[in-house]
């Protein structure tokens, strides 16, 4: 699947449909430029991983702690998010970490059973 994301032909080439009903209540309402949600979708999976990448110049974490320091547009701070949101924004972390080990940018171990990421020497 990374490969899939680096490519943007791939996903413009696949829209056959003029519009599509959102997979969340974010939008709610139809899409009916798929296209620009598309690059929308990618141009906010680059901001992300310059963002987890910016945050693991300062060490080594676990994706909680990468999730704790990302950029989320909050109006409080993340001991005040909501914890539903908190274990939903480290799933995020995680899935952008794993990108990143695939793509060899970000390394991984265990430590005490905890993941650990940081990134490639």
């Amino acid at each position: 699947m990374p490969d899939v994301l680096n490519n943007q032909n791939i996903w413009h080439s696949i829209i056959h449909h003029r519009c599509t009903v959102p997979g969340h209540a974010l939008h709610r309402r139809f899409i009916v430029n798929i296209e620009r949600r598309i690059d929308e979708l990618i141009k906010n999976h680059s901001n992300r991983i310059a963002n987890v990448l910016s945050i693991l110049k300062s060490g080594t974490m676990s994706a909680y702690q990468v999730a704790q320091k990302m950029d989320w547009n909050l109006n409080a701070s993340w001991e005040e998010f909501p914890h539903l949101q908190q274990v939903c924004a480290t799933g995020e972390a995680i899935s952008h970490l794993e990108y990143l080990v695939h793509q060899h940018e970000v390394q991984v171990t265990e430590q005490k059973g905890c993941l650990l990421f940081s990134l490639t020497m």
